[in-house]
């Protein structure tokens, strides 16, 4: 028998037909049957229990009522309950019962309660904790009836807790599972110190352990900084390969780990031996780490290097190539032509057994401005308004500056922008004539022209009147019929 069955009798005292059946009630829904054509169903659903008899397929419903002790339900018919009683006696019951929370996770030091409740089940029913594959239960775990209590919560209280409810019938149990969250630890092989010659590599193996799983990172102490590393990860294990070929090479690198509970951290320490003997270290220098060029001109970088054995120098740039119209001469750089595109970070790479060394100039490219206007050739009456836009290519800033050609003095209500604009209103005829825009910014300037006329507007009204005159040509009538020289009018 099964947990939750139960094996019931029940007897009707008017109707013999009904006497004794044995009922099997599982999961709230039990099928018996009185044999061919008659079919016999239970359902119950706390205290409503509905009876459905089938005979030939058709169903006649009856629902039946628990009305507390002794086990009496009352047939109802349409609403109205039957004269006789139908009486039911529980012969059996297994035990259910139920476990509140089913699953926790605390830290250690918390303190954590398990509540196991008997559902139902004849009684007398027994209660017990076991911790699952009998294992110990600890000597922080007590157990009060049904509640069990984990206090000051450690690593070894973790796993699972079973309630075991027991009568004459049989067992039920149910599980409830308790996980301890646990800050990240971290551990590294080789641990170190570790002494390295100049070439030699070694790999710094990461592991993290912690609950939920860390995440595992390299990085490197620098004085007042730290330089994150890229390192093989996988799950919670990081493999750091390092290369020693300069003293700066060398150094504290730590691992860190990480999850919601906190962080840990484990440092390993490398040095390098053996300089001396293999030589001593370049170093490189520049003369100047910032430098500006202008847009066609040349410019020369110079890169100092020590060292024993003497380092060869070498130049390059940060993700580009060279400049095609470049050479370089005893350490220096020399580009032609500049172009705005020449602009970026160049490199000095001096290297010799012992190690190399880099040294960085920033350049940045400057070109003059590039000015033109948007209208070369503007025509407006007199009293209109005008707008003429510069614009200029080049380094910023850029400032603009209008004037008149032939120094003549511009309009009172001329207004100019810092953008390049310039708005004459209330034009009149004086302001016609050639406009000039000049650009400059720190390296030179550029200048463009515009013609503006402004024609009188009376006169270009005569002017209007006249041609319409001198080209109108009026329409014959559709009533008149020229033929040859002579005309003719028709009716």
């Amino acid at each position: 028998m099964s947990p939750g069955d139960a094996f019931w009798n029940f007897v009707d005292p008017i109707d013999s037909q009904y006497m004794n059946p044995n009922i099997r009630i599982s999961d709230g829904l039990t099928r018996f049957s009185r044999g061919s054509p008659e079919v016999l169903q239970w359902i119950s659903r706390g205290s409503l229990v509905v009876l459905q008899r089938f005979f030939s397929g058709s169903p006649e419903v009856h629902q039946w009522f628990f009305s507390g002790s002794p086990e009496v339900f009352q047939r109802f018919f349409s609403g109205s309950p039957e004269v006789h009683q139908w009486f039911f006696r529980v012969w059996a019951q297994n035990p259910a019962v139920s476990v509140r929370p089913r699953a926790a996770a605390v830290k250690p030091g918390e303190t954590v309660n398990f509540n196991c409740r008997v559902l139902s089940g004849s009684q007398p029913v027994q209660l017990e904790w076991k911790k699952t594959n009998n294992q110990p239960m600890g000597d922080n775990v007590k157990i009060d009836g049904g509640v069990l209590t984990v206090t000051n919560v450690r690593l070894n209280n973790q796993g699972s807790y079973r309630c075991v409810a027991a009568n004459a019938q049989g067992k039920a149990f149910v599980t409830a599972t308790l996980s301890v969250k646990q800050p990240p630890k971290v551990r590294i092989t080789p641990s170190g110190p570790l002494m390295l010659t100049a070439g030699e590599s070694v790999s710094l193996e990461c592991t993290g352990s912690g609950k939920p799983r860390p995440s595992v990172s390299w990085y490197k102490q620098e004085t007042g900084s730290e330089m994150v590393l890229v390192s093989t990860t996988t799950e919670n294990r990081a493999v750091l390969q390092v290369t020693v070929m300069k003293a700066e090479d060398a150094g504290t690198f730590v691992c860190q780990a990480q999850n919601r509970e906190g962080s840990a951290e484990g440092k390993v320490e490398l040095t390098m031996v053996g300089g001396v003997s293999a030589g001593t270290l370049p170093q490189a220098s520049v003369s100047d780490t910032d430098l500006a060029g202008v847009e066609g001109r040349t410019v020369t970088m110079h890169c100092h290097a020590t060292g024993s054995p003497t380092p060869v120098v070498s130049w390059s740039k940060l993700r580009a190539p060279l400049p095609w119209q470049h050479t370089v001469t005893g350490g220096s750089l020399t580009l032609n032509n500049l172009g705005r595109q020449d602009s970026g970070q160049y490199i000095c790479n001096a290297t010799n057994a012992a190690g190399y060394s880099e040294a960085y100039v920033q350049l940045e490219v400057d070109s003059p401005p590039y000015a033109t206007i948007l209208l070369d050739d503007v025509v407006a009456r007199a009293g209109d308004a005008i707008r003429l836009q510069c614009i200029a290519h080049g380094s910023h800033p850029i400032r603009f500056h209008w004037t008149r050609v032939g120094g003549s003095a511009m309009s009172p209500g001329a207004e100019t922008t810092k953008e390049g604009l310039l708005k004459i209103s209330q034009l009149k005829v004086s302001d016609s004539g050639a406009y000039k825009c000049i650009a400059s910014n720190h390296v030179g300037s550029n200048e463009a022209l515009t013609k503006v006329t402004v024609k009188d507007s009376q006169m270009l009204s005569s002017l209007t009147v006249a041609m319409r005159k001198l080209f109108y040509k009026p329409e014959p009538d559709k009533d008149t019929k020229y033929v040859r020289s002579a005309m003719r009018l028709t009716n």
